[in-house]
């Protein structure tokens, strides 16, 4: 053999060797860590979202969601939070620490909705702590507008559980009945398992042009014992414009319907989003139906140079505006942020539902530091607040077999036949995928009303999501006119 031929040999041998250590799977490579046991108990995250609307530009999000519902462990500590209103950014733009003195901001503290969150390694942390939330009165006023009910648990299994329930909203384009959320995450003997589920009693578009009965986002992720990942968006029926559709049938529909939206109005950006399932690695998430404006073209064309040109009387202006009162800081970054949508360059969005759910196999290994075990104390009994007609039934779990209800290809001419397929098992590498999982049949809506008398919202929340945020946007329009009578009286 010549000393080439060795040197290729050898080469090919390395190169064979090298990705075969590449390909074993990731817990044999695991199991060389020191100190590593041969199965790690991990961590599991689940998050279900009801509705939202918001502001997106530059990297920055601005904006609330009603019925956000997060469950997590970690090792051997849980944790969960159930939050009716969820305000983001906007509770410091415009709370507390946004005051440059002693004036009351426009959304102080005690304002703004109760947190509700259990933590297993607390006392009573499994007791239900279900709390109803309002939308935040301005200025510390009181608010009376429900916006729905919220609560969240957590054991040392490690388990917990997050649960929303949103009263009736409309906000033009879409309309949800009976929303509700539920999140789970837990370890049980070697099954690590997350599961988010948003549902709802009816969804519609346009005012009813499209109406969607049980709507149901739901996103299962297990690994250990069992490996897989399901997920999808189903529905019992669904009607165009009153009319009985099948699920094949009202997802062409809703494609058509949504390519010929964005075609006729591509000069103001209007989109339509559809649910998909994405999955990625041991995390699978359905996305959210959504109304969104991105990247404007009208916008770039028309109203930037216009916003161009009067940048110098706005820089005026918000100066005048900070001289007056500091406290205009906060609503002159608002103002920014909705200048760079209307110029071209961002987001308005509107979401509807959207579910993740995703487990890992990371290791935590203990510190060097011994310690005791944790002490089981008794929790004392606490006596539940009653509820406000019926106690709180579970979102069920459904069963049977999983057929999609969305094309996997988004086409208006996709053929449409239903599809079953079984339980898909989730991949070991990091690859994305955007099939369509397979989703539950629906069990019967297990959920009743239970709102106290006169708290649904009714027609107070047709306007709900909408009016807070205009309200906020027009913020700096009350204090510039504060601000000049300030100036006449002096």
């Amino acid at each position: 053999m010549t000393r080439g031929a060795f040197r290729r040999r050898a080469t090919a041998a390395a190169v064979a060797v090298a990705l075969g250590l590449a390909l074993l799977p990731s817990g044999v490579g695991a199991q060389t860590e020191p100190g590593r046991p041969a199965f790690v108990r991990g961590a599991a995250t689940a998050q279900a979202d009801t509705l939202g609307l918001n502001i997106v530009t530059g990297g920055a999000t601005v904006g609330l969601t009603l019925g956000r519902s997060l469950a997590r462990y970690r090792d051997s500590t849980a944790s969960s939070e159930g939050r009716a209103l969820d305000l983001g950014a906007m509770q410091v733009l415009f709370g507390d620490l946004s005051r440059c003195d002693a004036t009351e901001p426009l959304l102080p503290k005690k304002s703004l909705p109760p947190i509700t969150a259990a933590d297993s390694s607390e006392p009573n942390a499994s007791t239900s702590k279900r709390t109803q939330a309002f939308f935040p009165g301005l200025r510390g006023v009181p608010s009376t507008q429900p916006v729905g009910f919220q609560d969240a648990t957590a054991t040392r299994q490690p388990a917990a559980k997050a649960l929303t329930e949103t009263v009736y909203q409309d906000i033009a384009f879409f309309s949800l009945t009976n929303a509700r959320t539920e999140t789970t995450a837990s370890l049980t003997g070697q099954l690590r398992e997350a599961r988010a589920v948003m549902v709802a009693d009816e969804m519609q578009m346009l005012n009813g042009m499209f109406r969607f009965v049980n709507p149901r986002w739901e996103a299962v992720a297990r690994s250990g014992s069992t490996e897989e990942l399901t997920g999808g968006f189903t529905f019992d029926m669904a009607y165009v414009f009153g009319i009985p559709r099948t699920p094949a049938q009202i997802m062409a529909d809703l494609w058509s319907f949504a390519a010929g939206l964005s075609g006729a109005l591509s000069g103001l950006g209007v989109h339509i989003d559809l649910p998909q399932v994405v999955k990625e690695g041991r995390t699978v998430r359905v996305t959210p139906m959504a109304f969104r404006i991105t990247d404007p073209p009208m916008g770039a064309a028309a109203l930037r140079p216009f916003f161009d040109n009067i940048r110098p009387l706005y820089d005026v202006m918000a100066e005048q505006l900070l001289r007056d009162d500091c406290n205009n800081q906060s609503t002159l970054q608002l103002a920014d942020v909705v200048m760079q949508v209307l110029k071209g360059s961002g987001s308005i969005v509107i979401p509807v539902g959207g579910v993740e759910a995703g487990t890992d196999d990371r290791w935590f290994p203990p510190t060097e530091v011994a310690t005791p075990p944790p002490v089981e104390v008794p929790e004392a009994p606490v006596e539940a607040p009653p509820p406000s007609e019926a106690p709180y039934v579970p979102i069920d779990t459904p069963t049977g077999s999983y057929d999609t209800y969305l094309p996997s290809t988004p086409a208006a001419d996709v053929p449409l036949a239903d599809v079953a397929g079984e339980t898909e098992t989730a991949p070991e590498t990091t690859e994305k995928s955007n099939e369509v999982a397979a989703a539950p049949e629906l069990p019967p809506a297990a959920i009743s009303s239970r709102f106290e008398d006169g708290s649904k919202g009714g027609t107070a929340t047709v306007v709900g999501i909408v009016a807070f945020a205009l309200v906020i946007a027009l913020a700096g329009g009350d204090r510039f006119v504060m601000g000049r009578a300030k100036r006449r009286i002096e």
